[in-house]
């Protein structure tokens, strides 16, 4: 999320990749401001956790539940949506700073 509250991927590619590595015991929301996470077990001993970044949420999620079952998120491949939403990101720094790769020019 940017400094203005602008997020770089869209809600639903968050969700998605939430569901895909938590969906097995917890269920999900963007608020539009922040991200919330509740346990399916109503006995659970850390039932939810509202983080204002999906990165929060994440590492919140792992400190009180451990390790999702699906793929690690510093090691999951990057989905196409994820990739354009780098690739925006470099450019839109580009335009704003003026700098170009290494060796480009």
């Amino acid at each position: 999320m940017e400094a203005g509250g602008d997020t770089w991927e869209p809600p639903s590619v968050v969700l998605t990749r939430l569901y895909e590595r938590w969906g097995r015991t917890h269920r999900f929301a963007w608020t539009g401001r922040f991200w919330m996470a509740t346990h399916h077990n109503p006995r659970s001993h850390w039932r939810s956790e509202i983080e204002p970044t999906p990165e929060l949420l994440e590492a919140s999620l792992r400190r009180h539940h451990g390790a999702p079952s699906g793929p690690d998120p510093e090691n999951a491949p990057l989905t196409p949506e994820e990739e354009w939403a780098w690739r925006q990101q470099g450019e839109r720094f580009k335009r704003q700073w003026g700098l170009t790769e290494p060796g480009s020019g």
